[in-house]
């Protein structure tokens, strides 16, 4: 049966996840959110797929650098013994980790067990106290955006960051970085700053979702 409520405590202690990448790729960049009642922890992982010299992260510092089969066993583990959820808007965080990762049974199977798409959370949360919004259908992505339901909930995305950007992002950065020696300080400031939009829309996903989680959570 699929989840379609969440309690209080599973939304405000879940880990909050969101890949960033090309489709039909290995991930780029795991953004995880991790949280209780009064503190937050936003991490980004660099996942070392192929060489790409070292890139900042928000706060400017090199970013973390791990493979995604480690980078995604710490997050179950810690989710595991801290018994918390694993929440992502959609399957495809599920079907990226099925499809990249090589995990033991142990590990599968508590994923299994933990993993919450949000998406019909989210819709029976909208059948119940929003029954006349609906959404138009995109041609790519279908009636269930993430923006569109955090707008229901006051959770507004910064306007610079704009929407269906991380393809087009991701390919200007890494393309100056092979003709430019892996070095991100030889980038252009476009290049820059397309790279800080992207870890900047990578952190709003993720928070945008927990403080939707709650929301929906609170109105039962």
């Amino acid at each position: 049966m699929i989840p379609r409520r969440i309690s209080t405590i599973e939304a405000q202690r879940a880990v909050y996840i969101d890949f960033e990448g090309h489709t039909d790729e290995p991930p780029f960049v795991l953004g995880s959110l991790v949280g209780d009642r009064d503190a937050l922890t936003f991490s980004q992982v660099l996942l070392s797929n192929r060489p790409k010299g070292s890139l900042p992260g928000l706060e400017t510092q090199p970013m973390d650098t791990k493979s995604l089969d480690n980078a995604v066993i710490a997050l179950i583990q810690l989710a595991r013994s801290e018994r918390r959820l694993i929440a992502a808007w959609s399957t495809h965080e599920r079907t990226t980790i099925s499809q990249w990762c090589r995990l033991d049974e142990s590990d599968v199977k508590y994923l299994d067990a933990a993993y919450r798409n949000c998406i019909p959370i989210a819709k029976s949360w909208k059948a119940r106290h929003h029954p006349n919004v609906s959404f138009e259908k995109d041609v790519r992505s279908g009636r269930n955006r993430l923006f569109r339901y955090l707008a229901l909930v006051g959770y507004t995305m910064p306007a610079y960051l704009g929407r269906e950007q991380t393809g087009q992002r991701l390919s200007y950065v890494l393309d100056q970085l092979e003709r430019k020696g892996l070095d991100y300080g030889a980038l252009t400031p476009v290049a820059k700053r397309k790279w800080h939009a992207l870890l900047e829309h990578n952190k709003h996903d993720c928070l945008g979702l927990k403080t939707l989680m709650e929301r929906i959570a609170s109105d039962g």
